[in-house]
């Protein structure tokens, strides 16, 4: 990890153009190089850990940086490992209980009920699991820390299958090795206007929108540990929205660029309207 750091703290910066967190916000601090600078110091004990904390969350990891860079560093996987190294894991919500009967679960997140439309559309029965913390998705940078949690998540839904539109709780659905389907995927949304592929998530039809912002801040560490500056991306990535409504595929997207008065819908919103 040392080299990978040293490597980037000491590149020219060749990938802060490209960086959404850097750009949006203007922040020295907030490029990938400067960021590897810190935790390279912090690791020599020149810094204290928890600046190294705080700047290893100064990401959304939407791999910009590592797409972009020439000596093919893996910057996302190695801000993965410092928060493992630093900081403390956060406390999980407790997992509640799957409310219903059938194979399916939708997993609710964001105070939205959607299992009976999903059941009405698919035909067949649908349960709920109902969470305030996206099953405890803050966890996941800490995977010692995370390994119990993630086996209660893996027991609760053993035999049936989750369904998420939600990026933050698919990852703690993959990392517990979850059987699971995208929403996107399993009803397919109707739509024909205008689209945003955040984090090249595409799963809806219609065409998108040009000039496309770099990411609406929803995702990732940033949103968790720094949403003030996780606002700011919101905010820039919502002044680039045409006056109409947008469709994205991911629920964390529409919470964020919702929050910064962008008119959008995701799978859940069309798959509610469909079945009013």
């Amino acid at each position: 990890m040392a080299d990978g750091l040293e490597t980037c703290a000491y590149c020219p910066q060749l990938c802060r153009h490209v960086c959404p967190v850097a750009v949006a916000t203007g922040l020295e601090a907030a490029t990938p190089a400067k960021i590897m600078l810190v935790l390279l110091l912090a690791g020599r004990g020149q810094l204290p850990m928890d600046q190294a904390a705080s700047a290893a969350a100064l990401c959304t990891e939407c791999g910009a940086c590592q797409r972009h860079c020439k000596y093919q560093m893996e910057v996302p996987s190695l801000l993965r490992q410092a928060r493992a190294s630093s900081g403390s894991p956060a406390a999980a919500a407790g997992l509640g209980s799957i409310q219903g009967e059938g194979e399916l679960v939708a997993v609710q997140c964001d105070g939205r009920g959607w299992a009976a439309g999903l059941s009405a559309r698919l035909g067949e029965p649908v349960a709920a699991l109902t969470t305030t913390d996206h099953l405890g998705a803050a966890l996941l940078d800490h995977p010692a820390a995370a390994a119990a949690h993630l086996a209660a998540v893996q027991a609760l839904l053993r035999g049936r299958r989750a369904i998420t539109g939600c990026s933050s709780c698919r990852s703690v659905l993959e990392a517990a090795s979850v059987d699971l389907s995208w929403l996107g995927d399993l009803a397919p949304p109707q739509w024909d206007g205008p689209i945003f592929a955040c984090h090249g998530q595409a799963e809806i039809p219609g065409s998108a929108i040009h000039p496309a912002p770099a990411c609406c801040g929803g995702h990732g560490p940033l949103a968790r540990v720094h949403p003030d500056l996780a606002a700011e991306l919101s905010r820039e990535a919502a002044a680039a929205f045409p006056d109409e409504p947008v469709a994205v595929a991911d629920a964390a997207c529409r919470a964020a660029l919702r929050g910064a008065g962008a008119q959008v819908l995701d799978p859940i919103d069309l798959l509610l309207s469909s079945s009013d």
